[in-house]
């Protein structure tokens, strides 16, 4: 997905045909838009204006304010909600109302139902013209949409340029996701777009300064490993705990390897596996593995095989080649387990029938033969 969510105050998710739009920012600022909320029924529009006619008066169906509940509601025929005429007010409202805030939002409400076939077909181009439409008003959650669809080309054409033009939008109006995107697109560069490492950098440390956990974790791994310079592991560590400490588990991971490394902290194996383990538990499939091979060889905890197992095992869940073929040579071995050359076959044929990696593909097809040989052999 393009990180389209219900973005509380941005976005409605009335993926309920009997659940009402939430306009609580849109008619705040209604008067512009020459729809009132008089009573149960909106009125009109102005005489002489410009705005919306009221849906009352279309064949869109009814609309009242329901006070209690702070929200317009539309119905169809029969007293029906009617999502699709919920959207068509929207876009009237995005079209014609004088307040800027007003048309950002209606705007941001119609790109999510297109995008989610909430009261209409889903259509990824049209929702990202409403998107651009509220990103034109001011919305920076919709400019980071831009932005994201631009890099991945999604219903657009792919363009780095243009991604980083909203992504920078919406980043200057302090939207962290916005930072963290444009901070590693200008790092790496794009179609279009020439690699800027320093820049790159700074916008990364804006997001994670302002607590965004995977910022914080890419600056770690850029600084520790010197991705696009010289690196600078003690202050690679600091930011790595930091992303620790928000909860991400990429920044777990790789604390725990710069504790294994000795990279920027004294080495220090045992504190190692104990972040691997608080990474494998928060599903990372790479710690799993790793901390699958500590327990095998008695690396900063004690050595314990049918561990070490049981931790392969988990890694080949979360869909880490490397631990199919660790668990494999184990029950071709019987170690830690029960010995079981066929279903250690089984699982190397099924992983390259699904691996594309080459170089992952080569070590997959080396555990199979090794283990046909030793039945050759046997």
């Amino acid at each position: 997905g393009a990180g389209v969510e219900d973005g509380g105050d941005d976005a409605d998710d009335s993926d309920g045909a009997g659940e009402a739009v939430d306009l609580d920012a849109v008619l705040a600022a209604l008067d512009g838009a020459g729809v009132e909320s008089d009573g149960d029924d909106a009125d009109g529009a102005e005489e002489g204006g410009d705005s919306p006619e009221s849906p009352d008066e279309t064949d869109d169906g009814s609309a009242y304010f329901n006070e209690e509940l702070g929200v317009l509601t539309l119905d169809g025929d029969g007293g029906e909600p009617d999502p699709a005429a919920q959207v068509r007010f929207l876009a009237k409202v995005a079209e014609s109302a004088e307040d800027e805030e007003t048309r950002a939002v209606a705007a941001f409400r119609v790109a999510f139902a297109y995008y989610n076939g909430l009261g209409v077909e889903p259509n990824v181009a049209e929702a990202l013209r409403w998107f651009q439409k509220s990103a034109e008003a001011g919305d920076a959650d919709a400019a980071s949409i831009l932005g994201f669809a631009f890099e991945n080309g999604e219903g657009v054409e792919e363009n780095a340029a243009e991604a980083a033009r909203w992504l920078r939008f919406a980043a200057e109006k302090g939207n962290a996701d916005a930072a963290h995107n444009l901070g590693r697109l200008l790092q790496e560069g794009g179609v279009g777009l020439e690699s800027d490492a320093a820049e790159g950098e700074r916008w990364l440390r804006t997001a994670a300064e302002a607590g965004f956990a995977p910022s914080a974790a890419r600056l770690g791994r850029t600084l520790t490993e010197g991705w696009f310079g010289e690196p600078n592991p003690t202050e690679g560590v600091r930011w790595l705990r930091k992303a620790d400490e928000l909860g991400d588990v990429e920044g777990t991971f790789f604390l725990a390897i710069a504790y294994r490394r000795g990279l920027g902290v004294e080495e220090n194996r045992r504190e190692g596996a104990r972040l691997l383990r608080k990474a494998a538990e928060a599903e990372s499939g790479e710690a799993a593995t790793l901390l699958g091979v500590c327990y095998l060889t008695g690396d900063g905890v004690y050595e314990d095989e049918a561990e070490a197992v049981r931790w392969f095992r988990r890694g080949v869940e979360l869909g880490v080649t490397a631990a199919v073929e660790r668990l494999a040579r184990c029950l071709a071995d019987g170690v830690g387990v029960e010995r079981d050359v066929e279903e250690a076959r089984r699982l190397l044929r099924l992983a390259l029938d699904e691996e594309e990696n080459e170089e992952l593909r080569a070590v997959l097809a080396q555990a199979l033969r090794e283990i046909e040989l030793g039945e050759e052999n046997a």
